[in-house]
């Protein structure tokens, strides 16, 4: 492989996200593992396993490392320093795509680069799917808290935002109170249902989330390769199983899926993918975020966005806020309060009591509710289900 040609190549391997996730570990590892001066003897092995058999890998070797000293089979490896001239230039490639990375350093590195922007508080965004992105969005959650504690210490996020959209923009259509119930009964007791879920299945309570927020742009359950949840899962068919067999998760997808064709129906806006259902989403998102933000500029309030939540320098009068967003959107939003001096959030679990799922669940049965009403939205059990034994 020619080192060069690959050097030139850097930009256009990092242009698909994935690739750029790899180079992230990448950077991260050499960061940790290399100096620029004493060399660390490491085996191919562990060399394979951080950097693949592909040109990006191989891009990603030639911008890290420089190989030194000699190979002797079955009695020593190669050895390498850290190649600091590629390092920062892969470190200001992936800057410059929105990711950070985690190394010694990197949040004096951040400092610097926008430091114009944290004296004013004033940023400066891209817009991409409706959305406002910046690369400080990208630290880790510890890093914030050191990050921001001293600029913008209040930290709001808003509370369930992608079912409190659907539910009121299927309201917006008529669709009947009782077949949404099963979203109002998500939303008023999403934290316990999170952490039932993580417990029944097994899963971190961050992946039980990720499952459930999936459910609302229409993602499928099933036990194929291609399918994110099972992915989740790591490929386990029993939890598969279990998720699919769960009465609240039927109830909850079953009101999604009619919510969405609602809205189809009425707005005529197409809904057939999870790419258009989360276009509408993001666009409804954004108007939100807008209002917020006009709120913070008018309350001289800096701030920095964060995707449907924001970080200010001031507290922030919440109850006024959210009629400011009601009267200029229609939407009726609350929101959660954080600090980034301290660790405490309102979704913390700690010693809190779980009630079962089915406390959330309305005495009637809003599934045979849609079987009678509509059965053509509703796919035979059957379909839902993989075997387990």
């Amino acid at each position: 492989m020619n080192s060069t040609l690959t050097l030139l190549n850097r930009d256009n391997l990092l242009r698909n996200p994935r690739s750029q996730r790899v180079a992230v570990r990448a950077v991260e590892w050499a960061s940790r593992a290399l100096t620029t001066l004493t060399p660390t003897s490491i085996h191919n092995t562990k060399l394979s396993a951080i950097f693949p058999n592909t040109p990006l890998g191989h891009c990603l070797r030639a911008n890290l490392l420089v190989r030194q000293g000699m190979y002797i089979p079955g009695a020593q490896s190669f050895s390498y320093t850290l190649n600091r001239q590629g390092y920062d230039a892969l470190v200001a490639t992936l800057l410059s795509w929105n990711h950070t990375v985690d190394a010694p350093g990197h949040l004096e590195q951040l400092k610097r680069r926008f430091s114009d922007q944290l004296e004013t508080l004033d940023f400066a965004y891209t817009e991409k799917s409706n959305r406002y992105w910046h690369p400080l969005q990208n630290l880790a959650r510890a890093d914030k808290q050191v990050f921001w504690a001293p600029l913008l210490p209040f930290d709001y996020d808003a509370v369930a935002c992608a079912p409190t959209v659907l539910l009121q923009l299927a309201r917006r259509t008529g669709l009947p109170a009782v077949l949404l119930d099963p979203i109002q009964a998500y939303i008023a007791g999403r934290t316990a249902l999170r952490l039932r879920l993580a417990q029944d299945l097994d899963i971190p309570v961050q992946d039980a989330k990720r499952l459930i927020n999936s459910l609302f742009n229409g993602a499928r359950l099933s036990a194929n390769a291609h399918c994110a949840a099972y992915r989740t899962l790591d490929y386990d068919l029993v939890k598969m199983s279990r998720l699919q067999n769960l009465k609240w998760v039927r109830m909850l997808r079953l009101s999604v899926k009619l919510a969405w064709r609602h809205i189809q129906l009425v707005t005529r806006a197409e809904t057939k993918t999870s790419k258009q259902k989360w276009g509408i989403y993001f666009a409804a998102e954004r108007k939100i975020l807008d209002a917020a933000r006009n709120y913070l500029t008018q309350t001289n309030n800096p701030h920095f966005c964060e995707h449907d939540g924001f970080k200010t320098k001031n507290p922030v009068e919440l109850d006024k806020l959210s009629e400011f967003i009601k009267l200029n959107t229609g939407f009726e939003i609350d929101y959660d309060t954080h600090t980034t001096t301290h660790a405490h959030s309102s979704n913390d679990f700690t010693n809190r009591a779980v009630p079962a799922a089915s406390s959330f669940v309305k005495p009637y049965s809003a599934a045979q509710l849609f079987e009678v009403l509509y059965p053509h939205l509703i796919d035979p059990p059957e379909r839902h289900l993989v075997a387990t034994g």
